[in-house]
């Protein structure tokens, strides 16, 4: 019997049939891509109609057995001239334009311009870059603060990656996560970030700087490895409980699979914690988080963004609050920006806080030299209520 997805695809292959002229050469290329080598003359203007009209084709519900599969499509549209852009050109174009496509919201249609096209050529030098980034230590940790909603006194700090680039400065994640997952290099980024922090938080210690928490972004893959489990436990016990593990909502709806599981419980038998990060962002079912059981929600900064505009917004966080109740989880609100969404955030019963009104992510040694301001900061102004 056919499969479903198998269904789909020739029902696609199809339209493009339908839809195309004869001197066009439709083609799936892999997966579930498809490519349209449109005939020579072929405009900007008719390929987007083209692809409209394939758009509109494609979003019609299809039978398959007793059910009605419903499915859309994104479009990447590039134009050249056959005697100038080299046929690899033109279908790299065409698949950044794709990617944009599917990042604006999927079933969209866009064409390629020349930012791409610059934004194409960085990230294939920043990939062509990444090894030897990862072996040179530019890939470096950098903290945001994390404070008690209630005193905002400091509670702890989030680790997050950076990339101290020679010539293009510090790179934020949305730069190079992307890379890392393509290059298959998820897990040694975790892995350098991870062990770099260790060794900025030892170095604080010593100069008499002790964080009440320090939480880690961990992607699947370096749950899921044994040498990562090996590794903590030669944490000692009593040093565990500050250390917090944060996965996205995503992996749990992703790869819910029983060696993921397995691998949150033994962190959470080893003494650590662990948090799900961007909470709210839909990727998961209840049922999926219940399963990790975690000890704190993080509530999605798209949540938070609207908080005091919206009144849908601020419905969500008292749900994600309520049912965190539900689960003995805390809540931990991120992107908190101005001191009305702290205030709205703290009414409301969330426990921590972390976003731009308190601090942003910062160096080890920036770190270090504001300790006093974030530690005092909170008594000051609770005392101000």
């Amino acid at each position: 019997m056919m499969l479903a997805g198998d269904h789909v695809l020739r029902i696609v292959a199809k339209l493009l049939t339908e839809h195309t002229r004869e001197d066009d050469l439709p083609a799936r290329v892999g997966g579930d891509e498809f490519v349209v080598l449109c005939a020579p003359g072929t405009q900007l203007q008719d390929a987007t109609i083209l692809a409209s009209r394939l758009l509109h084709a494609i979003k019609h519900p299809v039978s398959y057995g007793k059910k009605r599969c419903i499915f859309g499509a994104s479009f990447g549209i590039a134009i050249g001239d056959p005697s100038i852009t080299a046929p690899s050109e033109l279908l790299s174009n065409a698949d950044a334009a794709l990617y944009q496509a599917k990042a604006d919201g999927r079933g969209k249609i866009v064409n390629f311009s020349n930012d791409m096209r610059k934004a194409a050529k960085q990230e294939r030098a920043l990939a062509d870059r990444f090894m030897q980034a990862l072996g040179d230590g530019e890939f470096v940790p950098y903290f945001q603060t994390q404070h008690d909603a209630r005193t905002w006194k400091l509670s702890g700090v989030e680790v997050l990656a950076r990339w101290e680039h020679p010539i293009d400065g510090v790179l934020s994640p949305i730069k190079f996560l992307g890379i890392a997952k393509q290059l298959g290099l998820e897990a040694e980024l975790d892995t350098v970030i991870f062990e770099a922090a260790e060794r900025a938080v030892a170095v604080l210690k010593t100069a008499g700087i002790i964080l009440p928490s320090v939480a880690f972004n961990v992607s699947a893959s370096r749950i899921i490895d044994p040498l990562f489990l090996q590794h903590l436990k030669l944490i000692p016990h009593e040093k565990r409980k500050g250390y917090v593990f944060e996965i996205l909502e995503s992996i749990s709806y992703e790869d819910a699979s029983q060696h993921l599981v397995m691998a949150i419980d033994t962190l959470k038998d080893m003494g650590f914690k662990v948090d799900v990060d961007d909470f709210g962002s839909g990727h998961a079912s209840i049922n999926s988080v219940l399963s990790i059981e975690p000890d704190s929600l993080k509530i999605d900064r798209r949540i938070i963004s609207p908080l005091g505009k919206s009144e849908r917004a601020g419905q969500m966080v008292s749900s994600i609050i309520e049912l965190a109740r539900s689960m003995n989880a805390r809540v931990i609100a991120e992107g908190v920006d101005s001191e009305e969404k702290a205030i709205i955030l703290r009414e409301k019963g969330c426990d921590e806080l972390q976003g731009y009104f308190f601090s942003q992510p910062m160096s080890a040694a920036a770190l270090a030299q504001n300790m006093t301001t974030y530690n005092n900061r909170g008594a000051a102004t609770a005392a101000q209520q």
